[in-house]
């Protein structure tokens, strides 16, 4: 780890050396992120035993643009770290199978991201250390929800194991934007290894018997009377050791627009075959509000519904979420969560359906 870390420091200086030769006449470039979000959560009802508890998740981040920095134009070499801490409600309290709190994670401290993406007219390529859900698989409308099966669709998540938060892994993703209304990507990535194997995410290997993931998706974007927007994706994913194949829609659309105020609906859908898959099914869907009681829009209130089904004794799991983010200022804002997860799904036991409550803290800057 130490090698690496010393490696990755003395790039990042070397590039900040070159770019200072003409700092006067180019824009800085480098910028900087950084974000924590916390979530003060427990169980109330039901599940594998009652409790109260905190978890987080910070990150830390450098993006260099090669045209500030006076190289050439489209070029971003992004570094970013995170850590994970606190408890885990889907393990200690819920026992259900689509985790319930998506920065669950457990106490580590890993490389996130560590790419290079190339802008050259219409197509972007991404090339190393990424997140498959950054790219596949996901509405923007569903990702304000704090169940993981909103971010991606439970099949890729767990019988395909692609790369996502926590463990990203390594990738070559092109897209081509056709048109203002149309793109299409493929790409390729690794099979991630967990943190027993891998505990800070620098040791890369490619071992067939894990196999890649080679996906493929399609966006067609809308906007109705110049006002409402929408985008909706098909797209599919194989993975190459298991010879599994996993097909997936995901849309939403914008149906009422005044000013800072919106009404949004979004559906999310994957298959795959029963006899490869223990989850063949997902679905989910929601509604969307934004500036519900803000007229500047600093709100968002929704209400959705997933599923998971699954060729076992237990046959699905349904979870039905309902949250609202009121946001203060570009950096901070405040969300409590509320969600009751039936049939609960991720271990052999049966357990009552248990509801799931949390408030969320972010701050970004």
């Amino acid at each position: 780890m130490n090698k690496t870390i010393i490696f990755l420091s003395a790039m990042f200086m070397l590039m900040y050396s070159m770019a200072q030769t003409e700092v006067k006449e180019k824009e800085f470039p480098f910028e900087f992120q950084a974000s924590y979000v916390g979530d003060f959560a427990g169980n109330v009802v039901g599940g594998k035993q009652l409790g109260f508890g905190y978890l987080g998740y910070g990150t830390l981040g450098i993006t260099f643009d090669t045209e500030k920095a006076g190289w050439w134009e489209g070029g971003q070499l992004v570094l970013s770290g995170a850590t994970t801490h606190g408890t885990c409600p889907t393990e200690n309290w819920l026992g259900d199978f689509q985790v319930a709190d998506n920065i669950e994670a457990g106490n580590h401290a890993f490389l996130q991201e560590l790419y290079f993406q190339q802008i050259l007219g219409p197509v972007e390529i991404m090339a190393g250390l990424q997140d498959f859900n950054a790219a596949y698989a996901f509405t923007d409308k569903a990702g304000l929800f704090l169940n993981s099966s909103f971010g991606i669709n439970s099949i890729l998540s767990s019988t395909f194991g692609v790369p996502i938060f926590p463990i990203t892994s390594w990738g070559l993703n092109v897209k081509w934007n056709i048109k203002d209304w149309v793109n299409w990507q493929v790409g390729a990535f690794d099979s991630p290894f967990g943190f027993d194997d891998n505990p800070y995410n620098v040791h890369w290997r490619f071992i067939p018997e894990k196999g890649a993931i080679v996906a493929s998706e399609f966006e067609f974007k809308t906007n109705i009377s110049d006002q409402l927007e929408g985008s909706y994706k098909i797209g599919v994913a194989w993975q190459t050791s298991q010879n599994n194949v996993e097909v997936h829609f995901c849309g939403e659309q914008e149906f009422w627009k005044k000013d800072e105020r919106s009404m949004a609906a979004f559906l999310m859908a994957a298959y795959s075959p029963q006899s490869l898959s223990e989850n063949y099914v997902h679905l989910g869907g929601g509604l969307h509000f934004g500036g519900v009681f803000s007229k500047q829009g600093k709100d968002n209130l929704g209400i959705a519904v997933s599923s998971s089904l699954l060729a076992n004794d237990y046959k699905h799991e349904t979870v039905v979420e309902l949250t609202y983010q009121y946001v203060f200022n570009e950096h901070f804002f405040l969300q409590p969560d509320f969600q009751y997860i039936i049939n609960p799904a991720a271990g052999e036991d049966t357990y009552k359906s248990p509801l799931f409550m949390a408030l969320r803290v972010g701050i970004d800057f």
